[in-house]
């Protein structure tokens, strides 16, 4: 409420901000995390203590070994091996391991990118998807094997990649693109697979993409900016 334009303006104005800040506060309180965890070096006090009111777990993390994405990670990695411990698990199905989604991985720092795809890495095999995701795309980790894919034509597509960021890939295989790969080596410095498409079937017009690979690649795909539902 800085701004003294703000708080001035016609009492039926001034009424319709009062009305558009109790919204907004409604739309905070509805999104409390259940688990905070870091080292709090950014986030302002004022946020904590609204969370820690409002039953957030805050779990204080000083470690500069791992980033905070990473003691998330670590602390749904944990809750995941609880569950899967947890008697109700053990007299029914076999438990499946979780896949998880992680909101706002991209942002405007090329190296917190990097690192966010660094976690991709070394978070691979705990769960069974680990995706990030940003405003304008996601990207999750193929290890190496067969892999199918069906993207969401709706949310994503058809502009998608595979990338070797970890390492020379020594082969891939795929079906689904418009430029297949049939053995190619990817590597930087030689060729990668970027701006690539997904390409419908010609019967029911889903996508499936199929890969091969010999090494971790990281599989990109474009979010569409129309496909997402918008309130109001």
């Amino acid at each position: 409420m800085g701004d003294e334009s703000v708080v001035s303006g016609t009492p039926a104005q001034l009424r319709q901000r009062l009305l558009e800040l109790r919204r907004v506060a409604k739309q905070h309180e509805s999104m409390v995390p259940d688990a905070v965890i870091g080292d709090f070096d950014s986030i302002r006090p004022d946020v904590l203590d609204f969370y820690r009111e409002h039953g957030t777990a805050i779990t204080y993390d000083p470690s500069q070994s791992t980033t905070d994405f990473q003691k998330a990670l670590k602390l749904i990695e944990d809750a995941q091996a609880a569950s899967i411990r947890s008697p109700s698990s053990l007299q029914g199905a076999p438990p499946k391991r979780w896949t998880v989604v992680a909101f706002g991985a991209f942002g405007d720092r090329f190296d917190h990118e990097l690192a966010s795809i660094n976690t991709l890495y070394r978070f691979c095999r705990p769960f069974d998807r680990l995706i990030l995701m940003g405003e304008r795309m996601t990207a999750e980790l193929l290890l190496p094997g067969r892999h199918v894919i069906r993207p969401n034509s709706q949310l994503e597509g058809p502009t998608c990649g595979l990338l070797p960021i970890g390492g020379r890939c020594d082969a891939v295989w795929t079906s689904g693109l418009r430029w297949n790969l049939r053995g190619s080596p990817l590597q930087f410095g030689g060729v990668v697979s970027s701006s690539n498409d997904m390409v419908p079937h010609a019967v029911d017009g889903r996508l499936e993409v199929r890969v091969t690979t010999t090494h971790p690649l990281v599989w990109t795909t474009v979010l569409r900016p129309d496909g997402w539902p918008r309130s109001g």
